[in-house]
């Protein structure tokens, strides 16, 4: 856990406000849900929440301060107050028997503090036999025990475990701050940073995985394929399945990058300038005058589609050349 201070925090700052202000007036939840899509801070927040209810500080507005005994423990994932169940290594699930082995530690006294702190980082991933079993831990929480729970949504809970939770809405970041870590910790040049905050969809997750010879060379040059396809005045099957090979070479990143390029066309057709693929404009200028909103939304309809496809092990070539001839044809009836 790298970072121990609330104010080192970019984003969520509503989030954040009211964290702290139920812990200053000591009206902390027993439960919290935080949900919000994969890579935008959840679980940091999450556990700073959980070092500043074991944290040292005199005052509770300075806590977690990031230098008391219990800051450093935490810091170093050796609290022995502090609980982090996720699932074993080479597993997808958090399974049953390590919800028990935690409630069986909670019912025991704290170590070291007269409190305890839970950290679900994808809370989602216990399956349903885990869940129910730690629906009673939801129902009867050991005395001085915070709960604080990580997914990206509600809907691979149990409402139960929903319903007993505080739930902590988080959105995306806003793309000066991913440009901003981009640069500190990448040492990208600032028109780079800002290239790949905008393509991130506001996770620094993301942003901090993309690779830059994806952002500077075969986005442009796929964007560019399906913009000559598109605006070709007749059908060209060669240039459709070269466009569909390297589609399908790079699977649900070209589903993800012709989707942000939608709704760049939207954003241009509704007079907005503020587009991710911002180093194109050219092309979404003559994409958003060919389409009209209708045709939009139904090509992105088609990116669906073909990515439901590719999840039922369609066949992929042609999942993509059909995804492709969606974009030559005139407007849905």
């Amino acid at each position: 856990m790298a970072v121990l201070r609330f104010e080192d925090i970019l984003g969520h700052e509503d989030v954040i406000k009211r964290l702290r202000r139920d812990l200053a007036g000591g009206r902390l939840a027993h439960a919290y849900l935080f949900v919000g899509p994969e890579g935008i801070g959840k679980a940091g927040v999450a556990r700073l929440l959980g070092a500043a209810t074991l944290c040292k500080a005199s005052e509770v507005s300075e806590r977690p301060c990031g230098e008391c005994l219990p800051c450093g423990k935490i810091q170093r994932r050796n609290h022995p107050d502090f609980y982090e169940p996720a699932p074993a290594e080479g597993k997808r699930w958090i399974r049953i028997d390590q919800v028990r082995e935690l409630q069986a530690a909670l019912a025991l006294r704290p170590f070291e503090s007269d409190r305890r702190v839970v950290v679900i980082d994808g809370a989602e991933k216990m399956n349903e036999a885990a869940q129910n079993a730690f629906l009673k831990t939801l129902e009867e929480p050991p005395p001085g025990t915070l709960i604080i729970l990580v997914a990206p949504g509600v809907q691979n809970l149990l409402p139960t475990i929903v319903s007993r939770c505080r739930i902590e809405r988080f959105g995306p970041l806003k793309n000066e701050y991913i440009a901003r870590i981009l640069i500190e910790k990448r040492g990208l040049e600032e028109v780079e940073a800002s290239l790949v905050a905008g393509l991130s969809a506001g996770s620094v997750g993301a942003a901090l995985a993309m690779d830059t010879d994806f952002v500077q060379k075969i986005r442009p040059a796929l964007i560019k394929r399906l913009a000559n396809i598109s605006t070709d005045e007749a059908i060209d099957p060669e240039k459709i399945l070269g466009a569909a090979k390297q589609m399908e070479m790079l699977g649900e990143d070209s589903l993800a990058l012709i989707r942000l390029l939608l709704m760049d066309v939207i954003l241009k057709k509704m007079g907005l300038d503020r587009i991710s693929n911002f180093d194109l404009t050219e092309i979404v200028d003559r994409l958003a005058q060919k389409w009209s909103i209708k045709e939009i939304v139904s090509r992105f309809d088609c990116t669906l589609e073909t990515e439901a496809g590719l999840t039922r092990n369609l066949n992929r070539s042609f999942l993509f050349e059909n995804l492709l001839l969606s974009f030559v044809e005139g407007e849905p009836v």
